[in-house]
């Protein structure tokens, strides 16, 4: 067996982030986040992650959602647009020992990996990651 929760004892994170791109299109993304542990262990130790993206259109005045792509394996945990229309994002990403910071290609609608975040405790070694912190 499995112990599935977060760190809130209930099953699961859900983050929904939208992005107006220009008049007559947006981006959304949904994000899920499931953490599991060992039956008897004290901490949740893993992690299931899927994002699912999908392109808004206006079409009459109305959106209308295009074609869903789905990412195993990342989350969008924070997403912001300057006034430019960059769209900057923090991505989880269990096989990365810190969060990445993505910019999106607004063409395509994929991320650009630019870096990672700064470890809080740097320079001190650590594999401890950053979350929720805005």
């Amino acid at each position: 067996g499995v112990s599935w929760g977060d760190y809130n004892g209930k099953h699961g994170q859900i983050k929904a982030h939208v992005a107006q791109l220009d008049a007559e299109r947006a981006a959304i993304w949904v994000s899920q986040t499931f953490r599991y542990g060992p039956p008897e262990g004290r901490y949740l130790t893993s992690s299931v992650l899927v994002t699912t993206q999908a392109e808004l259109r206006r079409e009459g005045g109305r959106w209308q959602m295009g074609a869903i792509r789905r990412t195993d394996g990342v989350a969008v945990e924070r997403l912001e647009q300057n006034m430019d229309g960059r769209v900057i994002a923090v991505l989880d990403h269990p096989d990365e020992s810190r969060s990445l910071i993505a910019e999106l290609d607004r063409e395509a609608l994929e991320w650009k990996i630019t870096g990672k975040l700064p470890s809080p405790f740097w320079p001190l070694p650590s594999s401890s990651g950053l979350r929720e912190f805005y």
